[in-house]
């Protein structure tokens, strides 16, 4: 019997907050629907575990288990887990809807795959498995219907169900094989042998044979037939293969194919290598492929998961539509324009299209160069120890407007081509340090005019919301054309070539929004909504098609997406963040090709960078480290899921612990001063709030309702932090207010939650208890720079401690110093502290000690982030910021059959 719960009559009932929309399928090991995430708004599939298995704990544990397998792996290739959930009798799996057909279904309808197709699949199957492996897992049931197809032609590899994992007790019974027959490694088939990661290499020689031959190369009339094959028979080679890079697949087959797995591949690194010499297909970029049409009914597959128990093999379909399948009429050329040994970024077009200019730190702040296509050295048409970023050549070629802060806040500025002096062209009122994020975003892909008498911006509003306005050039006069919900922001402001419509992102919540809107404000349509992130749109010169960059594929790549269909196309397909992309007229692409990470310090005070401790070393994102009170571990905030989570760090055994696993984004934690309980922010529930759990894992506790302005990529959420206060009694958090953000404290419990007199606060830490604080704001003067101050809560009196540029302040345990980041550039940003006098019992607020004493020095390949200070005031913890990015073009991106042109 199927638990009530999943019987057919349950559709259109809502579990949780998920609305069930069809059923698409059943097996031994579960039953799957269709289902609509209320929450988040995107569609999921489910998987139930039956009732008459969940009493078998055997069962219960495997399906577990292949929850935990899959969430653990975050890889554009690899099908998403969102989470486990049990409600009542019944356990669940949400998983990534996914469209598409499978490799077999593809192969029975096709007969045969393009060469180039069948490369692609191979790479990307094999970074799937190489994802997997580097955490540990092992699929065990690779085979064509398990490897899922998208209308892009992106690969997902579908059910972990059948994986294993290192420490994790066994569930297989002597006797038993799991997985497909015809795709078992020897090893599998031969009862009792051990398996490893191995096995899945096998599994992938036997599906790279069946694209390329059109059939297994391990056939039999029965089961054992099969396993004798497998055991004792060599395949045959593959009939037909041209004398090319294509034909020498063979090798790699062979090799995938030896059945003493010690002479096999060790790994899939070696086996991507070869994959790559062999088909001479680069390792940065695949170029993105659409399924090839063909004969199969508009009815085509759509989803494929597969529910196995030990011995019962389930494989489910829905059957659904893929329209506007599209093909290259030839294939796109993607072409490194920078390899300078800096961080290179925020390209834009000459009108003519034979000149870039962009950003690079080669000098350490970002100075804005123009090049030209045809050769030749960059010209530097800037050079102050100030960034210069988002440079945005005009329609006419005659400016080039880029965002800068000179100290007073981030100013649009435009300046010839050629160099010259720069001219102010109006505010933004957005503090650059403070809020990096969507400073840098105030300018979009194209911000002109097609005149270029006006320019499209963002601007915070005195309520915190980032709304849209436009400058004429000529007679200064300023209108707003978008007005924001309340804490949303409105960022990359494109403008489109007919002069008729801006594009814009909207972020809220930390989602993010495409939209398009007319200029004249007669029409507004939200083209995407925010299940991803879409930002930095760009209007194609025919202003049918918007190219951005979104993660709705696992890591930041470039998309593009039609206007009048809403479908979207991947364009590229890289490890690192490809990001603000910007159409030339002729219908070319030119974008950013970052690689980001950031890892953690340790150091004493009076001691010399040089000496200080790296305490983590990933190729990701270690943000925002707080120090335990007893000085022995630190919890920070990672992106090294490929999501944004809690972990914790043992300081003396350099273990690494993650106490969140959330589809929601968990960012900038603190610990009670007992060490036993740590808050922080998420958007759990929609947008972010705050949140509490224990410093040893378990569930999270919603503490407030109130929404945190914590930017939607994050890179500036340490101004956002919410702080404890020393004595343990409150923790203060900011809020979207009326003003600004607002101080708000809350009780330690979660209750009384109330707002204090403090703001327009860019960022803040307590001072010595809950009754006096450090925070920064604008300055009273109205110029637009910024002040750090030291507030009574209790009486309203401050001190100014600083004038100048720093964000990120913390403070030390006995009040005596404050650390922050200081310098003119966001790429050089540096770690200061300021020292203050003694504290006074008579109320007297300290003052600072002469100027602050630099610490860390950034210098434009790599620069600060604060952290905290020990309890004992003599080590800070901090994160230092490695940036590295290349300008690359994608040519031919106008050459698309069914795109109008």
């Amino acid at each position: 019997m199927i638990n009530k719960y999943l019987e057919n009559k349950m559709v259109g009932q809502t579990i949780n907050h998920f609305k069930i929309l069809s059923k698409l399928g059943e097996g031994g090991m579960g039953v799957v629907y269709k289902a609509e995430d209320t929450k988040l708004e995107r569609t999921v599939a489910i998987k139930f575990l039956p009732r008459e298995v969940a009493v078998q704990e055997e069962a219960k544990e495997r399906f577990k288990i292949e929850a935990k397998a899959a969430a653990a792996l975050n890889h554009p290739n690899i099908a998403t887990i969102h989470q486990i959930e049990e409600v009542g009798e019944n356990t669940f799996i949400v998983m990534e809807f996914v469209e598409g057909q499978n490799l077999r279904q593809l192969l029975q309808a096709q007969g045969v795959i393009s060469m180039d197709d069948v490369i692609n699949f191979a790479i990307q199957i094999a970074e799937g498995l190489q994802a997997a492996h580097q955490k540990g897992i092992i699929h065990r049931d690779i085979k064509s219907a398990n490897i899922m197809i998208t209308e892009n032609g992106q690969v997902k590899i579908m059910d972990f169900g059948l994986a294993k994992l290192p420490s994790e007790m066994q569930f297989t019974k002597t006797g038993t094989t799991i997985g497909t027959i015809a795709y078992l490694s020897p090893e599998q088939a031969h009862d009792g042998v051990a398996i490893d990661h191995r096995t899945d290499i096998w599994s992938f020689g036997v599906v790279l044979y069946e694209i390329l031959a059109g059939q297994l190369p391990f056939r039999g009339g029965h089961e054992m037939a099969i396993m004798y094959a497998i055991m004792n028979k060599a395949p045959e080679p593959i009939p037909g293969l041209p004398e090319s890079a294509a034909g020498k697949l063979q090798a790699v087959i062979t090799k995938t194919l030896e059945k003493d797995k010690e002479r096999r591949y060790q790994n899939i690194a070696d086996l991507l290598k070869d994959l790559r010499r062999e088909t001479k297909t680069s390792p940065e970029i695949i170029t993105a492929k659409t399924l090839k049409k063909t004969n199969i009914p508009k009815r085509a597959i759509v989803l494929t998961a597969i529910v196995a128990l030990v011995g019962v093999l389930a494989t489910f379909i829905l059957l659904s539509t893929l329209q506007n399948q599209r093909q290259r009429s030839v294939p796109l050329s993607v072409r490194a324009l920078t390899t300078f040994e800096a961080f290179e970024a925020f390209p834009s077009w000459s009108p003519d299209g034979s000149q870039i200019v962009f950003g690079d730190t080669r000098y350490g702040s970002v100075d804005i160069f123009v090049m030209s296509l045809g050769g030749g050295e960059p010209r530097r048409i800037t050079e102050t120890p100030y960034d210069e970023v988002n440079s945005r050549w005009s329609r006419d070629g005659t400016k080039i407007a880029f965002l800068s802060d000179r100290g007073n806040g981030t100013t649009i500025y435009w300046i010839p081509p050629t160099g010259g002096a720069e001219r102010k062209i109006t505010e933004t009122h957005l503090p650059y340090f403070e809020r990096w994020d969507p400073a840098v975003h105030a300018l979009g892909a194209m911000p002109w005019s097609p005149d270029s008498k006006e320019l499209v911006f963002s601007r915070i509003q005195p309520t915190g919301e980032i709304a849209l306005w436009i400058v004429n050039l000529e007679t200064a006069g300023e209108k707003q054309i978008t007005y924001p919900p309340k804490g949303a922001e409105d960022l990359n402001p494109c403008w489109s070539w007919n002069g008729k419509w801006i594009a814009f992102n909207r972020e809220a919540g930390g989602n993010c929004h495409l939209i398009v809107q007319r200029v004249d404000g007669a029409e507004t349509r939200i083209l995407v909504k925010g299940e991803h992130h879409y930002h930095a749109p760009s209007w194609s010169p025919n202003d049918d098609k918007i190219a951005m960059f979104s993660n709705r594929s696992g890591t930041f790549n470039i998309w593009e997406i039609d206007i009048d269909s809403g479908d979207p196309y991947q364009l590229t397909t890289g490890a690192g963040m490809d990001s603000k992309p910007v159409y030339s007229q002729k219908g070319d692409i030119v974008y950013t090709l970052a690689n980001h990470k950031v890892n953690l310090y340790l150091g004493g005070v009076n001691a010399p960078a040089s000496e200080h401790r790296q305490l983590t070393s990933g190729t990701l994102d270690d943000f925002f480290p707080r120090l335990s009170p007893d000085g022995k571990k630190a919890v920070f905030q990672s992106s090294r899921t490929g999501n944004d989570e809690i972990w914790l760090l043992d300081l003396e055994s350099g273990s690494q612990l993650q106490l969140t696993n959330h589809p929601a984004m968990d960012r900038i934690p603190d610990w009670s001063p007992d060490g036993g309980t740590i808050v922080f922010a998420s958007n759990r529930l929609g947008l972010f709030q705050l949140w509490a759990m224990s410093a040893d894992g378990g569930t999270a506790r919603n503490l407030s309702k109130q929404e945190i302005p914590v930017p939607a990529l994050g890179h500036s959420s340490m101004n956002a932090s919410p702080r404890w206060s020393p004595d343990g009694t409150d923790i203060g958090y900011l809020v979207a207010g009326e003003k600004g953000p607002t101080l708000w404290l809350i009780d330690a419990d979660g209750k009384n939650p109330r707002p204090t007199q403090l703001s327009g606060i860019l960022g803040f830490d307590w001072y010595r208890d809950s009754r006096y604080v450090v925070y920064n704001s604008k300055s009273k003067d109205g110029s637009g720079s910024v002040e750090m101050r030291l507030a009574d809560l209790e009486t309203g009196e401050e001190n100014v401690l600083f004038k100048g540029f720093a964000s990120e302040v913390t403070v030390a345990p006995n009040g005596n110093a404050i650390s922050f980041c200081q310098s003119a550039s966001h790429f050089n940003q540096s770690l200061a502290v300021l020292h203050l006098t003694e504290f006074s019992q008579e109320g007297v607020l300290p003052r600072p000690l002469g100027e602050p004493q630099p610490l860390v020095e950034g210098h434009g390949i790599w620069h600060i982030h604060n952290g905290g200070w020990s309890k004992d005031g003599s080590q800070i913890i901090y994160s230092r910021d490695t940036d590295r990015g290349d300008i690359y073009a994608i040519l031919n991106a106008n050459e698309l059959v069914g795109y109008g042109r």
